[in-house]
């Protein structure tokens, strides 16, 4: 049984995952925190299957993403959030929606910065998510970390 300790938001410990009585509840306190935050920013959810298939729509302020089951789930649907949230997003048109244009890479960076912020906890599992997103950019993970 794991003794992983997550850190609430006062840095009392909460539960510890390997408890699964405890475990389960853990979903459910992500989509309250989502739900909260999708209804105070006024941006629409649908959902998707999986996680590669997540988007976001600023113009629109809607977003696309899997159910929230997990901690990969709940870090997914918080970066697509960014991307509606997030004050610094740049403007992407077709012409520069390719994977190198600099508005891209700014914008999934600060898109994951605003997760990370925003998340109730952040977990390696979260930390893998997030860097193999950004790799499929060509971004390395360490440019989240630089200011």
């Amino acid at each position: 049984m794991a003794n992983t300790i997550h850190q609430g938001l006062q840095g009392t410990p909460i539960w510890r995952l390997g408890d699964r009585r405890i475990a389960s509840v853990v979903p459910m306190y992500q989509q309250i925190h989502f739900q909260h935050l999708t209804a105070f920013h006024r941006v629409v959810v649908a959902y998707c299957p999986v996680m590669h298939l997540a988007q976001s729509s600023a113009r629109e302020r809607h977003i696309i993403i899997p159910e929230i089951v997990d901690d990969p789930s709940y870090c997914c649907a918080l970066h697509e959030l960014g991307h509606i949230i997030e004050p610094t997003q740049q403007p992407v048109n077709v012409w520069d929606s390719w994977i190198g244009s600099p508005n891209v890479r700014h914008n999934e960076i600060e898109a994951w910065r605003w997760a990370q912020a925003h998340a109730l906890w952040w977990t390696p599992e979260m930390d893998a998510v997030m860097q193999y997103a950004l790799w499929t950019y060509g971004i390395p993970a360490s440019a989240v970390l630089s200011a």
